[in-house]
């Protein structure tokens, strides 16, 4: 930035210095005034750029922070009238209490996919987010908006699979029927992970599709 200020004033001095009547004087100071004018608006739509990426690399940061949080806060609990009483994480069911005439059968690789799905997000949003900074060609940001859309695709899956078939299918294993099933706060936590990806995402777009019309013109 200072160097191009510096170009903008040695240009008009060498202007300055060709032109001896005080017409042209007039025009090199109304030169100068208009290089300083677009240096600082130059230097203002960079600054906001920055913030923006800023703001993006955030969001994806804080995303991969909510997504981590599933290994610490339950998806659901369940709860039936003989006493027993599961939690449903994305590494395993927690057994917190169980009838002895009640079989969970459960297995170490039960919720093996949700397990690598949710890595998987989580690492995408880490690697995005560090990126955003280090990106300075268009065709990076572009490759960083491509894999956000991937990552949001697989954080749909994961919330679906939790949804869909987790919650629902893990009380059905129960031999007793549970009387209270209910998600947790992990569980919609993903909601709010998934809002943020893509609040990102799109802002990562219109920076795109700005730098494009910007090309278009020039």
């Amino acid at each position: 930035m200072l160097l191009r200020m510096l170009l903008y004033r040695l240009v008009g001095c060498s202007i300055q210095k060709r032109c001896k009547n005080s017409e042209k004087n007039h025009i090199v100071k109304f030169f100068s005034c208009f290089s300083i004018f677009f240096y600082l608006c130059t230097s203002k739509s960079k600054a906001k750029s920055i913030m923006k990426q800023r703001v993006q690399s955030i969001l994806f940061f804080l995303s991969a922070i909510v997504f981590g949080l599933l290994f610490f806060m339950p998806l659901a609990s369940y709860v039936d009238d003989y006493g027993t009483y599961l939690k449903l994480y994305i590494y395993g069911v927690n057994k917190v209490s169980v009838a002895p005439n009640v079989e969970v059968p459960f297995s170490s690789i039960y919720t093996l996919p949700l397990l690598i799905l949710t890595v998987a997000v989580i690492l995408i949003n880490f690697y995005i987010s560090m990126s955003i900074f280090r990106a300075v060609k268009l065709q990076q940001f572009v490759k960083l908006f491509k894999l956000s859309r991937i990552n949001i695709a697989l954080a749909a899956v994961l919330i679906a699979t939790i949804f869909v078939y987790y919650i629902v299918k893990t009380g059905s294993f129960v031999a007793a029927l549970p009387s209270f099933v209910w998600p947790n706060w992990g569980a919609f936590l993903t909601l709010i992970a998934l809002i943020m990806m893509m609040l990102a995402s799109s802002g990562l777009k219109k920076d795109i599709d700005k730098v494009k019309s910007v090309d278009r013109l020039r």
